[in-house]
């Protein structure tokens, strides 16, 4: 199997053709299994059309053994004509534009537990703290209150879609934000929806004019909605959802303020914006604790879509010969198959486990399904052209 990747493939005479003598994957192929939990068969050696394994691969391997040995089109072996190459892509961080929306409700001027202050003195020197940090720079970065006062009737109806300070790289807009912050103090009630919506709403019209880019959201609350349809927090949590569904996917980070018993809810609205879980700060260092939240941000992989192999010239791709795996780049972690599926609709039905075509009739596009994305540490996304797939639920 051809594999462009860290780990380098051995061939004795090239690629392609069938004076191929012996060629050693170092990525693992699908073996039987059941139809719910994806593992990988054992790396074989196949000849020319030699005894393979039995294994789903056009490669010698799976649970059959090597193929050590050539023959004619042998089970497993290599087909005329049917190469099994693929390419390797680094699922890395991409650069973060970050929109902060932070919760200045009446509930952020209560007493530190410790009493040395209020929670909302503690958020305005985390994030001035935050947007001056040396590891910051190079991220993008805006912010906006909630709820913003002075809109009739309410502040449900407030512009959360126009940041007060727009989004611009660190550390030339640091003073702006820590200035902006500072000017602020807690009052009012909490129009969670509508700061969320606005938020995304921001970040959806910002992705198109910043390609390369990653969009967030990071939500900065006590938890508890108290104003502005819906409150429910199952709605809100759809509107998250919303966000990270549809193209530009817009991710919503949660960071807990103040908690008390809201760290559910916000729980809900991580895991729906494709980000798995909040950040939850309740006391001790609380500038600390902020400041490695907003920077780990950046270490999140937040690409969820690929475009589909490239076939060398002359070549067409079989769309029903590619398979998808993961290889973390934590230590000791091993490669894993992602089901393939009929399309988005299918992800719920793999608990969120999967990928699919854009177009299944003319696919430009691999896409991740956002839980599957969520989880993705850094490391290698192998798209391999010439195997099958591991098969997903489908309706």
């Amino acid at each position: 199997m051809k594999r462009i990747s860290e780990v380098s493939v051995v061939t004795r005479t090239g690629l392609f053709g069938l004076g191929l003598l012996g060629l050693l994957s170092f990525a693992g192929c699908s073996s039987k299994q059941d139809d719910s939990t994806p593992h990988l068969g054992p790396v074989a050696v196949a000849g020319a059309g030699g005894e393979g394994g039995g294994g789903d691969c056009i490669l010698g391997c799976g649970t059959g053994g090597t193929g050590t040995n050539g023959g004619a089109n042998g089970a497993g072996g290599i087909p005329e004509n049917q190469i099994c190459g693929g390419t390797a892509i680094k699922a890395e961080a991409l650069p973060v534009d970050m929109y902060i929306m932070f919760d200045q409700s009446s509930s952020m001027s209560d007493p530190l537990p410790d009493n040395s202050g209020t929670w909302w003195g503690a958020a305005q020197s985390a994030v001035t703290n935050f947007v001056n940090n040396q590891d910051a720079t190079g991220m993008t970065v805006g912010i906006q209150y909630f709820p913003l006062q002075g809109v009739a009737p309410q502040s449900c109806n407030a512009p959360y879609d126009t940041p007060e300070v727009e989004l611009g790289p660190l550390p030339a807009n640091a003073g702006a934000i820590a200035a902006s912050i500072a000017a602020h103090s807690p009052s009012g009630f909490t129009p969670t929806s509508a700061a969320l919506q606005g938020a995304i709403n921001h970040m959806k019209a910002w992705a198109p004019a910043h390609p390369g880019h990653a969009p967030v959201v990071v939500f900065v609350t006590d938890g508890f909605p108290t104003e502005c349809d819906p409150t429910d927090i199952q709605d809100i949590a759809a509107i998250a959802q919303a966000g990270f569904d549809t193209e530009p996917k817009v991710r919503t980070f949660v960071v807990g303020f103040n908690l008390g018993q809201a760290g559910e809810n916000l729980k809900q609205i991580a895991k729906a914006g494709g980000t798995d879980a909040p950040f939850l700060i309740d006391g001790g260092d609380i500038g600390t604790v902020f400041v490695n939240a907003m920077l780990s941000i950046t270490d999140k992989p937040l690409q969820c879509s690929f475009d589909t192999p490239k076939p060398p010239p002359g070549q067409t791709l079989d769309v029903n010969l590619v398979d998808v795996r993961f290889q973390p780049s934590i230590p000791g972690s091993q490669q894993e198959q992602i089901p393939k599926l009929n399309n988005q609709g299918d992800c719920e039905l793999n608990q969120g486990q999967g990928w699919y075509y854009d177009s299944p009739a003319a696919p430009k596009q691999i896409i991740v399904c956002p839980d599957t994305c969520s989880r993705f540490a850094a490391g290698v996304l192998d798209i391999v052209e010439g195997c099958k797939p591991l098969p997903g639920k489908t309706k």
